[in-house]
């Protein structure tokens, strides 16, 4: 019986494949491109994901005189890094490890026993993660830190880490909001992504711009929100007091400095937060029980003379002007 063989090379098209190969490029590049270029004109903007390895590569910045800004999406918001570092004379921007939506106390306390740092700590205290026993609310920050240390011995994470920082903040299509299975997504209905109002900086600085008009009337729902949270009980309130007062001290002790400050809030939050957090009973304490500097913005007419559209961030111009005020404030400290 004839046996057959074959060889792979007579399978493929006899052809100049460098060309074809090269065409395919030039055509993939010109699409690329041409999105770019066109979700541009429909404002969006490059925007970078607030977790993960942005955080790692603000850390990483860390050095031993630095300012530290840690607490929620307010302080990723309400701050202009450039505006602070013309108002302070400071060598370099802030560090931004703040999270949204978390509770900064295991990053606090990160930072104070780190004997290589003892630069300034803003902390930027929202009464429901600040004054709350709520371990899943520092379960993000926890897993931060865990990967910064990862970061410092893994050759893989340095390199990625090394990767994001060349491109990040680049271009529109690695906007956490053009994720692929968010256009895949937007075929079937027919309609892109809405633009968001906020765009996310490589710095992790947020530029807020509430182009569409919304208000802090609006924010009736955080309403819901709280009315969800367990109140912090007497043995709760004194153990978190408790670990933010000894968490100052570590770090005064090497010479550092810890600020808390409350931002300015508006409308609906103002009257939701006095509601559920009294002042007297949360804040006032907060002064007499921890130590370090603390400053409420709406104490002060110049802190608190700008609008929070959705009752909790400003808008950048907004930020530009707060971060004047408040620079000016804590140099009087």
């Amino acid at each position: 019986m004839r046996l057959s063989t074959s060889n792979s090379s007579t399978r493929l098209p006899r052809g100049r494949w460098g060309r074809t190969w090269l065409a395919t490029l030039i055509l993939l590049g010109l699409l690329i491109v041409s999105a770019e270029f066109a979700l541009r004109s429909f404002g969006f903007m490059p925007s970078v994901d607030p977790d993960g390895i942005s955080w790692l590569a603000e850390r990483a910045r860390l050095r031993v005189d630095s300012t530290v800004l840690i607490g929620t999406s307010r302080m990723q918001s309400n701050l202009d890094p450039e505006t602070w570092v013309n108002e302070t004379g400071a060598s370099q921007r802030p560090v931004n490890l703040a999270l949204a939506g978390t509770s900064a106390k295991t990053i606090f306390e990160a930072l104070a026993d780190d004997p290589e740092f003892h630069g300034t700590i803003l902390y930027d205290v929202v009464p429901r993660f600040a004054f709350r026993a709520a371990p899943q609310a520092e379960e993000l920050a926890s897993t931060h830190i865990d990967s910064y240390a990862l970061q410092r011995i893994s050759l893989a994470k340095r390199l990625e880490l090394e990767i994001y920082e060349r491109r990040a903040g680049r271009f529109v299509l690695t906007n956490p909001e053009l994720r692929i299975t968010r256009l895949i997504e937007s075929l079937y209905t027919l309609e892109l992504p809405s633009v968001p109002s906020t765009r996310m900086r490589p710095d992790r600085f947020a530029e807020r711009n509430y182009f569409d008009g919304r208000s802090n009337s609006d924010v009736s729902t955080y309403e819901g929100y709280f009315s969800k949270i367990t109140m912090p009980t007497e043995q709760q309130m004194v153990a978190q007091l408790g670990r933010l007062d000894t968490a100052v001290r570590r770090h005064e002790d090497k010479g550092g400095k810890v600020v808390f400050i409350a931002m300015p809030v508006c409308g609906t939050v103002a009257e939701i937060t006095e509601a559920y957090f009294p002042r007297a009973q949360y804040w006032d304490r907060l002064v007499r029980e921890v130590a370090g500097s603390k400053v409420r913005a709406n104490d002060f007419p110049d802190l608190s003379e700008f609008e929070c559209f959705d009752g909790s961030h400003l808008e950048f111009s907004d930020a530009i002007a707060f971060t004047r005020a408040i620079a000016r404030r804590l140099e009087a400290l």
